[in-house]
């Protein structure tokens, strides 16, 4: 711009002084010139408004950060600002007039340049140079008549966009696997309370049956205690029973003895009651031959005879009674031999259950401690249990509160979402690094 408005000065004064050499001769010609150098100051008004304006506006676009590239419609620079030149070493009025592919990103030349994607009706494209991420917006520039002349690019540095988007990618991930986590935590938390409530229940009553059963094996414990004193008992009197029919037994033997003895001292009583009658039988004799003088005699003798058959039937009498008594202590005899053998097995059967009992109460001992220790072991499951449903009760609140962190999350991100098209509007491609071409 600044070489077109020199030309025109330079043509404007030699226009004036050709015009003075004329103007000498003729006044009309004067004048003209006076009006030709009247119209040439406010030319240089203007070009001087012109020319600040020009650096009003250029300085605004040096002011952006980011690169800014004018092209015509022959893709060739008519304004590039600073941000897009002194990265790369190089003055803006070297580069006026060359084809933007000069500035050598990875995506000139191709489909995804800025121009050719505008062209195909696609404002935005990216790429990937100096490890950093680039977004290309842009732009038709049309003339006063609508026609284009020309296109705009803006150039942003997203990486760090990116990186957001990628981190945002993770959290949104990890804020999925959050939910679903804390769902299936807090259905296994509703099902562990569920489960340890039931089971709670179960372990109280089983407990309690327990109780029951202590209790019972207790008493039985104690039965047996008493059963096996009232069985040690009985074998003691068995024992005794057994030992005093054996003296019995013995002074039976010796009444079996002594009635023999006395079976004998009767017979001699029955032979001497015997010999007592034929001897009275002959006095009796004996005084019938002595006639009246024997009379008396006879008298004693009868009396004699009389005695002695009434001794003869005494002993007969006694001896059949005394073998009676024999035969009856035979008898007795006999019975307590089998007394004492049954009492002997009494004994033996009394010993073996007392034994038995004596184990039944050692077992009986035993089962009531095992269950002491079981209902014990159980009084402890229980707290246990209880413990374990306080616990699944204050998980499954934690597993709520997980859930609701979660979603408060899921919120944020989607807030995050909406920031001016922060997350979903970057751009990525792969590329090389950025160099100016053919600059000189």
């Amino acid at each position: 711009m600044n070489k077109y408005y020199r030309l025109a000065l330079g043509f404007c004064t030699v226009s004036i002084v050709v015009a003075l050499l004329f103007a000498l001769e003729n006044i009309n010609l004067l004048i003209l010139v006076v009006a030709v150098a009247g119209v040439f100051a406010c030319l240089m008004k203007m070009e001087r408004l012109a020319r600040e304006k020009f650096n009003f506006y250029e300085q605004i676009l040096d002011t952006i950060p980011n690169p800014l590239s004018v092209t015509d419609m022959d893709m060739k620079w008519t304004f590039v600002n600073r941000a897009a030149t002194d990265p790369l070493g190089v003055k803006r009025e070297n580069v006026l007039g060359m084809h933007c592919s000069n500035w050598g990103a990875n995506i000139c030349n191709t489909e995804d340049c800025g121009v050719a994607c505008l062209r195909k009706g696609k404002q935005t494209t990216g790429f990937n140079q100096w490890g950093k991420d680039f977004r290309v917006d842009s732009f038709y520039i049309s003339g006063l008549n609508g026609n284009k002349i020309g296109h705009v690019e803006y150039v942003q540095e997203i990486s760090e966009k990116v990186a957001l988007k990628a981190v945002y990618r993770d959290v949104d991930a990890i804020s999925e696997s959050l939910t679903l986590g804390a769902k299936n935590l807090n259905e296994a938390s509703h099902a562990l309370t569920v489960g340890s409530t039931q089971q709670a229940a179960s372990v109280t009553q089983i407990g309690s049956s327990l109780n029951e059963i202590l209790t019972q094996a207790n008493d039985n414990a104690e039965r047996a205690s008493k059963a096996s004193a009232v069985s040690s008992e009985a074998q003691r009197a068995a024992t005794m029973a057994s030992d005093e029919i054996r003296e019995l037994e013995q002074a039976m033997q010796e009444i079996n003895r002594s009635s023999g003895a006395i079976s004998d001292i009767i017979n001699v009583i029955d032979d001497i009651a015997s010999q007592t009658n034929l001897l009275a039988l002959n006095a009796s004799i004996e005084a019938a031959r002595a006639g009246e003088m024997g009379r008396g005699f006879a008298v004693v003798a009868d009396e004699v005879r009389k005695l002695a058959e009434r001794s003869s039937t005494a002993a007969s009498e006694s001896a059949q009674y005394i073998q009676i008594s024999v035969g009856n202590i035979e008898k007795g005899n006999a019975i307590s031999q089998k007394c004492v053998s049954a009492l002997g097995e009494i004994v033996k059967h009394v010993a073996t259950i007392s034994d038995t009992i004596e184990e039944i109460d050692h077992a009986s001992q035993s089962q009531a401690t095992g269950l002491s220790q079981v209902n014990q072991g159980m009084s402890e499951i229980d707290e246990v249990v209880h413990s374990t449903a306080a616990s699944a009760e204050e998980t499954s609140i934690s597993a709520s509160e997980l859930s609701d962190l979660s979603l408060k999350l899921q919120a944020q991100l989607e807030k995050m979402r909406k920031i001016d098209g922060l997350i979903d509007n970057t751009v990525h491609t792969g590329g090389n690094m950025i160099e100016v071409k053919n600059v000189s």
